[in-house]
């Protein structure tokens, strides 16, 4: 059986310029492409996983590793966040 992985970005108060997509690899395989303020999932093996989120803007940034661990049919929810003062990502499990 399968299980879900569920990233959300939020939204920054301000636009940026020259900010691309946030292309989201699970296990190093690039699974999902998304902009700031968008929602979205996708199905994955049940078992341990990490999950990087990579920006794709005038200036390449990359978040930390983030490791889970999710169970048969369940859903895993990855919260992102980007400062733009320190220009960072930052990946979170809920």
């Amino acid at each position: 059986m399968s299980a879900k992985i569920e990233v959300t970005f939020e939204k920054l108060k301000m636009p940026v310029v020259g900010m691309g997509k946030i292309d989201i690899l699970v296990d190093g395989t690039n699974m999902i492409s998304l902009s700031l303020g968008e929602s979205t999932s996708v199905e994955i093996s049940e078992g341990r996983h990490v999950v990087q989120a990579i920006l794709n803007g005038v200036v390449k940034r990359k978040s930390k590793v983030l490791e889970i661990s999710v169970n048969e049919n369940s859903i895993v929810k990855v919260h992102g966040k980007y400062s733009r003062m320190w220009g960072n990502m930052k990946l979170q499990s809920q």
